[in-house]
């Protein structure tokens, strides 16, 4: 923690899991193995920090509920938040400790760097259409698809999304790692435990009814939030 690059191990798994998650959404559909759930059960997995990773996985799994993929819509990758407050949580919390309060302020500024990832997946189909209508006149002709040009294409995008994440960890590494240098522990929120965050996650389903009452019942408690993280 005292480096100036983050610990290797947590940090290229986050990167590698949450490439291969990005894979999972979109190019391979094995079930659910995309879902945040499933990624923060892995990570409890690989690092037996369960006291964080399946919290963090809930919030995120109930936060992002609403948004579902369906024809051109690309949902945010909600994976992308929660494994960047998960590489965060690990490097900063003391080894064998566990996270008894929410990492808030990570949360909040993780949270929309979700869509920074999405965006990429959209300019990645972009390029892409060029080479679906060369894969349509195959099939109109009756020619073989290049299954390599598919598999080339499916690893851009993992190594495109792992380079984001690689990116936007170190700058929040950075961010905690002065933040922790002036403070002398890592912020997080005494005022709000985990039953209470997944609480407010649950409004993010609210927005599935599509009323503007829903809407301003979720900024109302994101500015609550907010609030809390700045009282401390």
């Amino acid at each position: 923690m005292s480096g100036f690059l983050p610990p290797v191990l947590p940090f290229l798994g986050a990167a590698g899991l949450f490439g291969l998650s990005c894979i999972f959404r979109f190019s391979c559909y094995p079930g659910f193995l995309e879902r945040p759930i499933t990624v923060a059960l892995i990570w409890g997995a690989c690092s037996a920090d369960w006291e964080t990773a399946l919290p963090l996985g809930i919030f995120f799994e109930l936060f992002w509920m609403d948004l579902i993929g369906a024809g051109t819509y690309i949902p945010p990758n909600s994976n992308l938040p929660l494994l960047l407050c998960l590489f965060i949580s690990s490097v900063f919390t003391p080894p064998g400790a566990a996270l008894t309060s929410p990492p808030l302020v990570a949360i909040i500024l993780s949270i929309p760097l979700a869509f920074l990832a999405t965006g990429l997946e959209q300019r990645h189909r972009v390029r892409l259409n060029s080479l679906h209508e060369h894969w349509v006149e195959d099939r109109q002709m009756d020619r073989p698809i290049g299954t390599a040009e598919i598999a080339l294409a499916i690893l851009r995008l993992c190594l495109l999304e792992m380079l984001l994440f690689t990116g936007l960890g170190l700058i929040l590494y950075w961010l905690f790692k002065l933040a922790v240098s002036f403070s002398g522990h890592f912020p997080v929120s005494e005022n709000l435990g985990w039953p209470a965050l997944w609480l407010t996650a649950v409004l993010g389903g609210l927005l599935s009814l599509r009323t503007r009452r829903a809407v301003v019942s979720l900024a109302v408690s994101l500015g609550i939030l907010s609030i809390l993280v700045l009282r401390g």
